[in-house]
């Protein structure tokens, strides 16, 4: 069996709310409207025992009571009277009740009780009764009035309330359903532009009639996920050709290549040659496919690597004994400044290769004779890691998009420069991952400032780093690796400053 639509169920229920509303109301205004006319009856047959108590009252004797009560309410229009001794002998009835009494209380007093009754033959009665003095002793005197009347208006508010409670039900559910489905008219429009939204529609939006109520705010929130969605759809899209792009270059070499050198015999210096060309075109491939790998397991959260405590200033001098090659080759000054107790949770390859990736792209767009400095630095929750360098900047405009995949600023565009695009992807992926955050501008006076913001372990470890305890007060190691041409013979100096807040600088001059 089919559910019931929203709007169905929000009209049942408002139909059950309403006829639950409606029953305590008409059970409250039946019992008001019958208690108010049985209290009007008592202090009409209150009054009439008053008048009947005068007559027993004044009465000289017993024969002038009964003529007395014969006189005055012998033909009574409303009223049905009764009067009796102590000892139940009635002394005075209307007509109405020959051969019938109406019931004596079993212990009358001289305050007034009122009961119900059945009078047979006659009908239902509201009876009061009282003692009141008269000639030779008490009697107990007796008004009585129909409840046939009182039964009828009862009956027919009853009536009233039975006949129209439906109809007011079945009119606030037509309403009700209307209502639910003006309310729920913004939720239809949602669906049919969910129903119309797919990878080649993703521009379709939904009207916001209200943005304050609780329908446009889904609708808003609805009209956001589009909006991520098509942003997201336009980056794989994007991000699917680039890649196609950067296989199908060094493919195209290889291909050529190959068809080059087969068209013709060659010497085996040139087939060497060839074969060194798409080597160094495979390796371009495989480091591709490696980030690409690495980019899509990211976004799969299937890179699951086990953490350790690793110190940073570790990381950061093991990465300059590296690229001191490097640095030499295009004579780039590298400067780095630690504090040795920089301590994160992470995966040491991760670590080494974000700021791998970070320095080497410095080492790239720094030109000859410049300078790239890192900084590691912490305060009381995070390390951050300062990588500058006098390079070429970048333009205002494209440093929004500098991590995206893929992209590169057209003034860097340089063959002669290895990357695939993917570099500053890959860091902000890894940065990302520890929760950390990335954030690249153009330095004062010229080159990149890349700023890393790693959270600190929850409790960093005892380790000595180069003879220093990591217990000791905020030790920091600065090193000047020269990238110029030195001497003939002289190979390169290293410079390393080791101090504490408590010692002066002493400097160790090492080859």
């Amino acid at each position: 069996m089919p559910r019931l639509t929203i709007g169905s169920r929000l009209t049942l229920w408002y139909g059950g709310v309403l006829a639950v509303g409606m029953l305590a109301f008409a059970g409250v205004v039946y019992s008001s409207f019958a208690r108010n006319l049985q209290s009007e009856i008592d202090r009409a047959l209150a009054e009439e025992l008053f008048e009947i108590a005068a007559v027993v009252r004044e009465a000289p004797d017993r024969a002038s009571l009964i003529s007395s009560l014969e006189s005055d309410f012998g033909q009574h229009e409303f009223y049905e009277i009764q009067v009796s001794g102590t000892d139940t002998t009635v002394v005075f009835h209307t007509p109405a009740l020959a051969k019938r009494s109406l019931p004596i209380p079993d212990a009358p007093q001289v305050e007034q009780s009122t009961i119900d009754a059945e009078v047979p033959g006659v009908g239902p009665f509201r009876v009061a009764s009282r003692l009141s003095a008269g000639p030779s002793g008490e009697y107990v005197i007796q008004a009585a009035d129909s409840l046939k009347l009182f039964q009828r208006e009862l009956s027919e508010l009853l009536a009233v309330m039975l006949s129209a409670g439906p109809i007011v039900l079945g009119i606030a559910l037509t309403g009700g359903y209307w209502i639910s489905r003006r309310a729920l008219a913004p939720v239809d429009r949602l669906t049919t532009a969910a129903i119309g939204v797919s990878a080649a529609r993703l521009d379709r939006r939904v009207d916001v009639a209200n943005s304050d109520d609780e329908l446009g705010r889904l609708a808003q929130a609805f009209n956001g996920m589009i909006e991520r969605l098509e942003r997201s759809f336009d980056e794989m899209r994007r991000f699917t050709a680039d890649a196609a792009h950067e296989l199908r270059t060094p493919l195209s070499v290889l291909r050529n290549e190959a068809e080059v050198t087969l068209r013709a015999e060659r010497r085996p210096d040139q087939y060497r040659h060839v074969l060194e060309n798409q080597l160094e075109e495979i390796a371009r491939l495989t480091r591709l496919a490696d980030e690409l790998l690495f980019l899509c397991r990211e976004d799969a959260g299937l890179q699951e690597v086990p953490l350790q405590p690793v110190s940073v200033g570790a990381v950061l001098e093991q990465l300059i004994g590296q690229l001191q090659s490097a640095a030499q080759a295009r004579e780039v000054t590298l400067e780095l400044e630690t504090a040795l107790d920089c301590t994160i949770s992470s995966n040491p390859d991760r670590l080494r290769r974000l700021f791998f990736n970070l320095i080497d792209n410095a080492l790239k767009y720094t030109p000859a004779k410049g300078n790239v400095r890192i900084r590691c630095v912490r305060d009381a929750n995070q390390v951050s890691v300062l990588v500058t360098d006098t390079g070429i900047g970048i333009p205002a405009e494209h440093l929004p998009h500098i991590c995206e995949r893929f992209y590169r600023v057209d003034q860097a565009r340089d063959r002669s420069i290895e990357g695939t695009g993917l570099g500053l992807s890959i860091c902000l992926a890894i940065v990302e991952a520890h929760r950390g955050t990335l954030r690249v501008e153009n330095a004062p006076g010229g080159g990149t400032l890349v700023v890393v913001s790693l959270p600190l372990a929850a409790a960093p470890t005892k380790a000595n780093v180069a003879g220093i305890s990591a217990e000791s007060p905020a030790p920091a190691v600065k090193t000047n690796i020269s990238g110029s041409n030195p001497a003939p013979g002289d190979g390169v100096w290293v410079t390393t400053q080791c101090y504490t807040s408590a010692e002066r600088p002493v400097v160790i001059p090492s080859r």
